[in-house]
């Protein structure tokens, strides 16, 4: 299970979690979980994201609600076994208001191996 983001590409993360699946002969779904209607800035990079999940035939899931709680329904519901997720982008008053979405999958998916991804080094 892929987790897309509206707010980075996951471009890294798809073509990751392909090539896991591939390996490892399973399948691999991406799940995109909207809390709020994305702007049209993380509109685009969704349209990116999407088109690369279907060339790669990854399919996509949208569910809404709260991120970490829909994120661990489905993966519990249709045993997910493996999870890429990028790193948070959350400052850390952020996460320590609202929490850490990845803290909450790992303490909640204990079953599960969860591989973060660095995101991609800014160009200088």
């Amino acid at each position: 299970m892929v987790c897309l983001s509206p707010t980075q590409s996951s471009a890294r993360l798809l073509r990751r979690g392909w090539r896991t699946a591939q390996r490892l002969k399973g399948e691999v779904v991406a799940v995109y979980v909207e809390r709020d209607p994305p702007d049209e800035r993380q509109q685009g990079i969704l349209r990116e994201d999407f088109a690369l999940a279907d060339r790669l035939g990854i399919p996509i899931v949208t569910l809404h609600g709260d991120v970490a709680a829909e994120l661990i329904r489905y993966a519990r519901e249709n045993n997910i076994t493996q999870l890429v997720i990028g790193h948070s982008d959350r400052s850390r008053l952020r996460e320590m208001v609202a929490g850490s979405i990845i803290n909450r999958l790992i303490r909640e998916l204990r079953s599960i191996d969860v591989l973060i991804v660095a995101n991609s080094p800014e160009k200088v």
